[in-house]
């Protein structure tokens, strides 16, 4: 056989066994890749339904069973400002009749025995009629009360009860809506008697008594619908 023929059967057959060991390699990396691919998709079908079957209902659950309770929490403290704000108008109102109910005094000193010893006790006396009240205080705290009126409607309009206590709460809430119109009534009054002067003291302070004392109903009326709201029974 010559040399050159030699060669090319040998470049021949080292081709050969080169494709044959390439096919091989292809062959077991085909069969390798076949099991992770099926364990991938195994994941894929396995593990998003659980996530999602796991996830949304409980994500749901906890949104409703703390919107229960942060509302409860909510009424509680919404009732609790309202306690803040009647309180605060019921001052200014005492504030204001106390400017319409101020007299003249005369201080005397009286003698008084304390342990062996006269001691002279300065004693106050209310002489006359009622002072007239004087703008500069009547216009401060008629603001006051205008303001803190304005600050408890807005107290009271944004409550919000919890759906299984409307049926306690609801009636309560009505009455205090009632009062806080008298509250109105009695402010509009209020601004028509200090509107020029002379100030008609007297009737100035009716009107402040009875914001005061619509103040009183309405504490009551709170604390009852604040205990409604707390009672896990109510």
């Amino acid at each position: 056989m010559k040399t050159s023929d030699s060669m090319n059967l040998a470049m021949k057959m080292s081709g050969n066994r080169l494709n044959k060991k390439l096919a091989v390699a292809a062959s077991l990396a085909l069969v390798m890749s076949i099991p992770c691919l099926n364990a991938m998709a195994d994941s894929d079908t396995t593990t998003a339904p659980n996530s999602a079957s796991q996830n949304a209902p409980e994500a749901s659950s906890t949104v409703l069973q703390g919107g229960v309770q942060k509302t409860a929490k909510q009424a509680m403290l919404g009732l609790r400002s309202i306690t803040d704000a009647s309180g605060k108008l019921k001052r200014a109102a005492s504030d204001l009749f106390g400017e319409c109910s101020r007299h003249d005094q005369q201080i005397e000193e009286e003698p008084e025995m304390i342990g062996g010893t006269i001691i002279e006790i300065p004693i106050s006396f209310d002489l006359g009629p009622c002072l007239p009240p004087r703008k500069k205080y009547v216009d401060l705290f008629m603001s006051h009360i205008e303001q803190f009126d304005n600050l408890l409607d807005e107290e009271v309009a944004g409550i919000l009860i919890p759906d299984d206590k409307t049926e306690s709460v609801n009636p309560v809430m009505s009455n205090m809506n009632v009062v806080m119109q008298d509250v109105d009534s009695r402010l509009a009054s209020l601004k028509q008697l200090t509107g020029t002067k002379p100030y008609p003291g007297t009737a100035i302070g009716q009107q402040c008594k009875l914001i005061s004392d619509d103040m009183k109903q309405l504490n009551e009326l709170t604390k009852k619908a604040f205990h409604l709201v707390k009672d896990k029974h109510s």
